[in-house]
């Protein structure tokens, strides 16, 4: 959600960018969509449903 890319993400994490890859690209299935715009748009929308009273 931040913006970085594999490569940061990797780095921070401590995995190879292929492996940060591959989760990405399985979290954008189980979600059914093909890009990080419509999972920030997806999450945005989720985070403010989640903080109405």
């Amino acid at each position: 959600m931040e913006g970085k890319s594999n490569k940061e993400i990797a780095k921070d994490l401590e995995l190879s960018a292929r492996t940060v890859e591959a989760h990405r690209a399985n979290l954008f299935a189980k979600l059914e969509i093909n890009s990080l715009a419509k999972l920030i748009k997806l999450y945005g929308r989720q985070s403010l449903i989640d903080k109405t009273p």
